[in-house]
Parts: C-alpha cells; sequence; structure tokens
C-alpha cells in the first residue's frame, strides 16, 4: 500500500471536481470490473456478487445491507434508532485488486461483525484497509472491529486529531494534510479535506476510476427538504 501527496495541480483540479461533484452529489459511471483474483488477507479467490442488494443480520442492531453502485463500489448501510426513529448511516465498500476496502465502518462493532460476514459471504474476501471520513460516531462506530482484524484505518489528521478529543479509536494510518492519494491494491483513492462543513473535519473521498464521490456528512440525500437538526453546529 503506498500513499502519495499531491502537488498544487491536484489540489486545484481536486477542489473544483469535488465541489461540483457535491451539488449532484456522486456520478455513477458503469464499469465492470474483473473476477478471480486473489485476496491478499484472506488468499481466496474474490468473486462478484450478481446481486444489486444484499443484507445481513435479523434485527437493527445487527442489519447491514449492500446496494450496488457499480460491480467496484457498494454502499453499505445500518441503522440506529434516534427519537424513535429508524435513521440511516452509510458508507462504501469498494473492490480492490487484492481484495475491500472499507469507507467508513457502520455505527456499532456488532454491525461491522455483519458487515464483515457479508463481505466474505458475498465477496469471498476481507477488507484490506478502511478510510474514516469523520470522527463521528455513525462515520467510525465500528472502528474496533477493524482493530481486532487487524484492518489499517486511514484519515487524514484533522480525522485523526478529533478522534483523539473525543475518545474515539485513533486510526493508525495518519496523514499530513489537506489532501492525499492511498494505492490500495489495483486502485486509487484520494482524500481530501474541502474545510468545514457538517463538522469541523469532514473529508471526502474520491475514486477517479469510476467517477465515485464518496461525500460523507457534506452532501444531503436527494429530497431532503431541511438541513436537519445538526444545522446548529454546522459552517455554511
Amino acid at each position: 500500500m503506498r500513499i502519495a501527496k499531491p502537488g498544487i495541480k491536484f489540489f486545484v483540479k481536486r477542489f473544483t471536481v469535488i465541489f461540483l461533484m457535491a451539488s449532484i452529489s456522486f456520478i455513477l459511471l458503469l464499469a465492470v470490473a474483473s473476477c478471480g483474483k486473489e485476496s491478499g488477507r484472506s488468499g481466496k479467490k474474490l468473486k462478484i456478487p450478481d446481486e444489486s442488494f444484499l443484507k445481513y443480520g435479523d434485527t437493527n442492531e445487527t442489519i447491514v445491507e449492500l446496494n450496488r453502485v457499480n460491480s467496484s463500489v457498494w454502499v453499505h448501510t445500518s441503522y440506529y434508532e434516534h427519537d424513535g426513529e429508524l435513521v440511516p448511516s452509510n458508507g462504501l465498500v469498494v473492490v480492490a485488486g487484492n481484495g475491500l476496502v472499507l469507507i467508513d465502518t457502520t455505527r456499532t462493532e456488532k454491525q461491522m461483525e455483519s458487515l464483515g460476514k457479508l463481505a466474505d459471504e458475498a465477496f469471498n474476501s476481507s477488507f484490506e484497509a478502511a478510510i474514516i471520513s469523520n470522527a463521528y460516531p455513525d462515520r467510525m462506530g465500528g472502528a474496533s472491529y477493524l482493530i481486532k482484524n487487524k484492518v489499517p484505518i486511514y484519515s487524514l489528521e484533522t480525522v485523526a486529531k478529533t478522534a483523539e478529543q473525543k475518545g474515539f479509536i485513533v486510526p493508525d494510518k495518519v496523514i499530513d494534510g489537506d489532501c492525499a492519494i492511498v494505492d490500495v491494491g489495483d486502485i486509487q483513492l484520494e482524500i481530501f479535506y474541502p474545510g468545514w462543513g457538517c463538522t469541523g473535519d469532514n473529508t471526502v473521498v474520491w475514486f477517479e476510476e469510476k467517477k465515485v464521490l464518496f461525500a460523507g456528512d457534506l452532501v444531503l440525500e436527494y429530497g431532503q427538504n431541511s438541513l436537519g437538526e445538526q444545522i446548529g453546529r454546522a459552517h455554511v
């Protein structure tokens, strides 16, 4: 795994692209990823599931869902109760050459256990690495699962510092600066800090090859009719 520090051209390019993408949430390009690759951690043959929707667990405390964006990118969704309502929490599972990359965990360790089992059953693989976009419970509440399974956790320094201040698990692969390129398997993922949004440390992750932006808490879901109750602490 390699981390590269981009130059000023990268910064300007990503700044422009990310805010353009943020206005439309993300762009989806359908593409086909190759199958039958060796998984570096498990030694198994990686496979791509045919289904567009997968689910594991039988209660709100254990249920995790996977929705396919394209053959290389899946959205993982788990739920937690807030004021009597179920609230979804999302992240990404990305197929890398030697396995899977997780972008943000589920809210709890139990839900991460479900996601790990679903990854094993559906992809015949496990997580090679994880990237945390934001030091908040719905972004890294399941990080203890990653520690137990010796999965390296990457983040920019702003996220790591905030995690430490809040008493959360601190990522073990901390990257200085506002942007970085992380190589995992045969793909590159670009992490960028655009500045304050919902929180002071929210970062975004750009997958150039598939033209997918994971905007975390910077972008509201389509159809949202308000800025939500968190607007009081956001910088807008």
